[in-house]
């Protein structure tokens, strides 16, 4: 007897698909560039850091550092660190859980893997929010913009979620 479920979870995880792509691409993107923040240095050089490495703009050059070996900086920013790719861990594992379930679709997995991968922003939301509060935001660049970009598309589909489920038990507007 074939699913019931199997038409309504298949749209879903197809719809899902390309925001979890989009989303989970901003985020690596966003995780490894150098471009979240700048400032300009004691010696009035220009400086941009991500959240592995700061550069130094030496004329048409950059030169770089871990963000670990900076002081002032090496302490803060391992919680953003870590808080960034808990977030890309959870939305590459969503993206590749989708995978299975169009082969055999589920409305409760495509509902449970929409929920998991979107609550699993919430330490990218962290993340970029630490790095705000320890950088100020003047000088913010265009991953940090870019990351919260990302985190978005990851939660758009909640709203498709919630309309779903509520047609799914019968309520019916009056």
């Amino acid at each position: 007897m074939p699913d019931s479920d199997a038409s309504p979870a298949r749209l879903l995880i197809i719809c899902f698909i390309p925001f979890l792509v989009i989303g989970t691409s901003l985020l690596a993107a966003t995780v490894a560039a150098p471009y979240w923040y700048q400032y300009q240095d004691v010696d009035d050089q220009s400086v941009h850091m991500g959240l592995w490495k700061a550069c130094v703009v030496d004329g048409d050059w950059d030169v770089c550092f871990s963000t670990n070996d900076i002081p002032n900086i090496s302490d803060w920013i391992k919680v953003p660190q870590v808080l960034e790719c808990i977030s890309l861990t959870c939305a590459a594992t969503g993206l590749l859980l989708c995978f299975p379930l169009l082969f055999r679709p589920s409305f409760g997995g495509a509902c449970v893997i929409m929920l998991l991968t979107s609550f699993a922003t919430l330490p990218a939301v962290g993340g970029f929010a630490y790095f705000v509060d320890s950088t100020g935001f003047d000088g913010l660049l265009w991953c940090f913009y870019v990351n919260v970009t990302g985190t978005l598309f990851l939660w758009a589909p909640l709203a498709w979620l919630r309309n779903l489920t509520e047609g799914r038990r019968g309520y019916q507007n009056i």
